[in-house]
């Protein structure tokens, strides 16, 4: 697996953190935007002659800033999320970044695989218009059979297994990795989390502490 580092794990500004990881030596980063300031094109346009020659090979938000909307039986709220969801992509790609990483809704609950299918395919197909495809993470509620059932019904579909969310879950990270098989892209681990019994993927992503 290629490793990769997060601007989540720092305590600084995204554009800082960024740098740090350029400055560092890494090859390859992870850019968490937290605010709706940083989702905006023009934040982007600034932070990339700043990180040249630094792969960004994934781009995760604040889910609960409009990621949750696009799940929303709301048109109108809908409607906002995708406005973000679009102010995103263009943002990644001045970033050269390739691979979204979905937090979604904590879906749990009534949202079943089968009621977010149609809301997750359109999510998909809209970034792929921009040349990105759609990572979706475990969120720390969902039980790993909903992943497996997605998986099923969403062959095209692929995962970041995020450690201290599975931890979060109740479930051991071996149970959701089973359940995602090869569709896992990438994994997200934490210092003193364990990979060990975790199948191979494309990159593993130090996230820092949650």
């Amino acid at each position: 697996m290629k490793k990769a580092i997060s601007t989540a794990g720092f305590n600084c500004e995204t554009e800082a953190a960024a740098k740090q990881i350029k400055e560092l030596g890494a090859q390859n980063a992870e850019i968490s935007f937290k605010t709706f300031y940083e989702y905006r094109p023009e934040f982007s346009k600034r932070l990339a002659p700043e990180i040249a020659g630094l792969n960004v090979v994934s781009v995760r938000t604040f889910a609960p800033n409009f990621e949750y909307q696009l799940f929303s039986p709301s048109r109108r709220v809908r409607g906002d999320g995708f406005y973000w969801l679009d102010q995103l992509m263009r943002s990644m790609q001045l970033l050269g970044a390739t691979r979204y990483v979905l937090q979604g809704a904590p879906f749990g609950g009534e949202l079943t695989p089968e009621r977010v299918l149609e809301t997750l395919r359109e999510v998909m197909s809209f970034c792929a218009r921009y040349g990105v495809s759609v990572c979706l993470e475990n969120d720390g509620v969902s039980a790993p059979r909903f992943y497996g059932r997605l998986k099923e019904i969403c062959p095209e579909i692929s995962f970041s297994l995020n450690l201290s969310k599975a931890r979060l879950s109740g479930y051991p990270a071996q149970m959701f990795a089973a359940e995602m098989g090869s569709a896992i892209s990438q994994i997200c681990t934490t210092e003193g989390a364990t990979t060990a019994n975790l199948p191979e993927c494309e990159f593993l992503i130090f996230c820092g502490n949650y």
